[in-house]
């Protein structure tokens, strides 16, 4: 069929719209994106937060997520390890107005405002 593995390209009419960069992003986000929830100890106990991360080891990948979401007014954060993410509930909101998900796990997990938390 042609299809090189680890040998994947964004074409290059991608670039030629903001739609259709932020179509590619969402479906980047669809295949290889997480929601989690991070949980640290405030003042006021536990608190837990949602985390959209995004990884890959393709860099041209990565420059395309970072930049699409910059376009959009986003700061990700991003690791030494090929990861990048959005920690915060107003940028969770920014991403899911402006790309969003067509995987129904991530729309689902998207909805969710606190993990079920279980007793030890």
């Amino acid at each position: 069929m042609g299809v090189i593995p680890n040998k994947k390209i964004v074409p290059l009419w991608i670039y030629s719209s903001i739609p259709f960069r932020q179509a590619c992003v969402r479906g980047l986000f669809d295949t290889e994106g997480s929601i989690s929830f991070k949980r640290y100890k405030g003042k006021n106990g536990i608190v837990f937060y949602k985390q959209l991360n995004f990884r890959n080891t393709d860099v041209k990948f990565m420059k395309l997520v970072r930049d699409v979401l910059f376009e959009i007014g986003l700061k990700p954060t991003m690791t030494l390890k090929r990861s990048l993410y959005i920690s915060n509930q107003k940028s969770l909101n920014t991403f899911l107005e402006k790309i969003g998900f067509s995987n129904p796990k991530l729309i689902h997990k998207s909805t969710i405002l606190q993990p079920e938390v279980h007793s030890e």
